[in-house]
C-alpha cells in the first residue's frame, strides 16, 4: 500500500470544497426597482401626446416581460445598463396595474395616470401568483 503525502490530501480535499464554488450555478435573475414616470425623469405620467416611461432596474441580463394590465407593453427584452425602458401611452386617467417578471422575480406596482410611481419590492411569488398578476386588467 502506497503512502500519499499529506500535501496532495490536503490539496485534494481543498479541491474537493473548492468545485462546487467553481461549477455553481448563476445567481438567480432579480428586479431590484419599479419605477413608472413622465417622460422626463421625475415628471407626472399623463395621457397625451409625451409618452410615459417604465424603468425596471435589474441585477442580471436575462430578458424582461412587462405588462400594464392584461397588456404586454415589452416582452422579451434585454436589458441594457442594468435596466428595461418601456415608452408608454396610458389610454385614460385611472389607476394600472404595472408588473415586470425577469426569471422567477416580480415586480408589480399600481400607478394613478395622472402621476408617477416607485417600488423597490421585488418579490418570487408561486407560478399560480404570477398568472394571477398577467390576468389582472387595469381599473380605470
Amino acid at each position: 500500500m502506497s503512502k500519499l503525502p499529506i500535501a496532495t490530501l490536503a490539496v485534494a480535499g481543498l479541491a474537493s470544497f473548492a468545485a462546487p464554488a467553481v461549477f455553481a450555478a448563476p445567481a438567480s435573475a432579480a428586479i431590484t426597482n419599479l419605477t413608472i414616470e413622465g417622460a422626463t425623469a421625475g415628471s407626472d405620467c399623463k395621457v397625451g401626446a409625451a409618452s410615459c416611461r417604465i424603468v425596471v432596474k435589474v441585477s442580471d441580463y436575462q430578458p424582461v416581460l412587462v405588462k400594464v394590465g392584461n397588456d404586454v407593453v415589452a416582452y422579451n427584452v434585454t436589458p441594457s445598463n442594468g435596466a428595461v425602458i418601456v415608452e408608454w401611452n396610458p389610454p385614460a386617467n385611472g389607476k394600472y396595474n404595472v408588473s415586470a417578471l425577469q426569471g422567477k422575480s416580480v415586480a408589480q406596482l399600481i400607478v394613478g395616470v395622472p402621476g408617477r410611481a416607485d417600488s423597490d419590492s421585488a418579490t418570487e411569488p408561486t407560478p399560480s401568483d404570477f398568472i394571477e398578476s398577467l390576468l389582472s386588467g387595469s381599473a380605470g
